[in-house]
């Protein structure tokens, strides 16, 4: 009796061991990293359903804190490359001119330059946990009845739900980071691939999102044809689709304010309008640095040019040609259809340097990661 509770007990000295050991193991830039990528993520979901607004800034603050503790360790065995460099001075520049309005590219460039150093895999994987623990959260309190689900009809006569939300958009961009679990691995499987298309295409029905359909139905395009080419042998079909993709966002964002008077007006809720007002009322000085005017466009390309200029937007489009010719070098299916997906979904939303929300942050990893030099990614098997 005495020699079996002497074992039990040395057993479970023994496990104490081991997970301080564990903890004490993980580095500190991925503890920090994983504490900021959370908070961001956890930030939009609170002050987005009225939960806790008056958090906001200060978890920010928070984040931004995390993740430059996070580099400092890191930049200890790695130096800084020329795209890097190229957009912490476009960083810098954007400050000079807008000050605290360029807080969320602050918090991009930060989680970029810290993910590149931890590695695509523990970030990717960071934030698809992330992305499960929270839409679980939210379910949760939404049928616990914490959060209102409130629905109404638009002036358009679009029937739209807000699944604990203060709108249908925000509600269809935080469920939208189920897609980054198509980023690892071991979820590359045809029946988890269903249901969770199943589940967004659901959300995007009773939000009435029609941004959410565009890149759900774009990512399961572009992987069955991605597929299909490598099966057969076309390989360099995948780049070309993907860059065709690219060039349409691009080429149709500024093409948009010339279809002001078209029945795509209307079709595009008055998009084409906006953009136009807003083309008008750029000076060249705008174009170059971004306006001092903070604007608020559903475009990813426009509201780059006008709140950061385009040098910078340039800069990202070659980073995401880059990234797309290597992925497709490699046949990384999954993770080209993504970043096609995303920019389907970037046409008619500018969520692309919104910081607290994970389908931003998993995109600039997929990219950043895979910009470099194609033989890096040698050891990257195939999906």
């Amino acid at each position: 009796m005495s020699k079996s509770v002497a074992e039990k007990s040395r057993y479970s000295a023994c496990n104490k061991i081991s997970l301080s050991r564990s903890v004490a193991d993980v580095p500190i830039s991925k503890l920090f990293f994983t504490i900021s990528v959370f908070l961001l993520s956890l930030n939009f979901m609170l002050y987005c359903t009225g939960l806790a607004a008056g958090l906001k800034s200060q978890l920010r603050l928070v984040a931004v804190i995390g993740f430059v503790i996070a580099l400092l360790f890191e930049l200890r065995s790695a130096k800084l490359s020329v795209i890097e460099i190229l957009i912490v001075g476009l960083l810098l520049i954007s400050f000079l001119y807008h000050g605290e309005s360029s807080l969320n590219l602050l918090l991009v460039v930060l989680f970029i330059l810290v993910s590149r150093r931890l590695g695509e895999k523990y970030a990717t994987k960071i934030i698809a946990v992330s992305a499960v623990i929270l839409i679980a959260l939210n379910l949760v309190l939404l049928f616990a009845h914490v959060l209102p689900d409130f629905s109404y009809i638009s002036t358009k006569g679009r029937f739209r739900r807000t699944l604990g939300f203060e709108n249908p958009n925000q509600t269809s961009l935080f469920f939208c980071a189920a897609i980054t679990l198509v980023l690892i691995p071991k979820f590359r499987k045809s029946l988890f691939f269903a249901a969770l298309f199943a589940f967004l295409l659901y959300i995007a029905n009773v939000t009435d999102t029609r941004g959410l359909y565009a890149c759900c139905i774009v990512f399961c395009t572009c992987y069955i044809l991605f597929q299909l080419s490598y099966h057969f042998g076309h390989n360099g079909l995948p780049a070309v689709i993907s860059t065709g993709v690219l060039a349409f966002v691009v080429v149709g964002s500024f093409a948009l304010p010339l279809l002001e008077n078209t029945p795509v007006n209307d079709l595009l809720s008055g998009r084409p309008s906006l953009f136009s007002a807003f083309a008008s009322n750029l000076t060249i000085s705008d174009w170059v640095t971004g306006s001092p005017v903070n604007f608020s466009l559903d475009n990813f390309c426009l509201v780059t040019v006008a709140n950061y200029g385009l040098p910078l937007l340039v800069l990202l489009l070659i980073v995401i040609q880059r990234a797309i010719v290597n992925l497709a070098i490699h046949a990384e299916v999954s993770k080209l259809a993504f970043i096609c997906g995303v920019l389907a979904y970037s046409f008619v939303e500018s969520f692309l340097f919104r910081p607290e929300l994970l389908i931003t942050l998993a995109f600039w990893c997929v990219v950043f990661c895979n910009a470099g030099i194609s033989k890096d990614l040698g050891s990257v098997p195939r999906d």
